[in-house]
């Protein structure tokens, strides 16, 4: 596949926290913000089929959810659900 080259910019921190995730993983950068690209896709994808969900059935409840996430043997922390982006100021 061929690569497209992208400029983007970042605040200092995030900056400095995606150097030491790549470096940690021994990726390069550019690999490492392309796997997070990836997955910030897909989260998109599987966010609008929710809502197309609760459109035409419903809100899903909280009993649902947790009926589910036990079916997967996935728990709040694991999920990530709890935590993902609190250290870097996002939800």
């Amino acid at each position: 596949m061929a690569a497209t080259r992208l400029s983007v910019s970042f605040d200092q921190d995030l900056a400095e926290v995606v150097r030491q995730s790549a470096g940690q993983s021994s990726e390069a950068i550019s690999t490492w913000l392309a796997e997070a690209a990836r997955r910030r896709v897909k989260q998109d994808s599987l966010l609008g089929a929710i809502a197309d969900f609760e459109q035409e059935y419903g809100l899903i409840t909280d009993a649902e959810l947790e009926a589910s996430r036990l079916r997967l043997g996935i728990t709040a922390s694991s999920s990530g659900v709890a935590s993902a982006g609190s250290a870097l100021g996002s939800a």
